[in-house]
């Protein structure tokens, strides 16, 4: 889980050498709207239209494999 903020979204960006935005939500402001339990993943495209959703719980979270399918996908 990510406990550092922006700075960890940073290095999780570097090391995964992501070329797409990742997004924190530690108040769950926006998170709320999508995901009552705050632990889904979203695959954006750059049009900002929802691609594929991926529904999670604190001890059962996305299947990181699925998330990277749907990403390259979107190329």
């Amino acid at each position: 889980e990510n406990t550092e903020g922006v700075e960890g979204l940073k290095k999780v960006q570097k090391l995964s050498k992501a070329e797409f935005l990742l997004l924190d939500d530690p108040e769950k402001q926006q998170t709320k709207a999508y995901s009552p339990e705050g632990f889904a993943a979203y695959v954006v495209d750059q049009k900002g239209v929802i691609r594929s959703v991926f529904d999670g719980t604190k001890t059962g979270r996305p299947d990181p494999d699925k998330l990277l399918t749907a990403i390259k996908d979107l190329k």
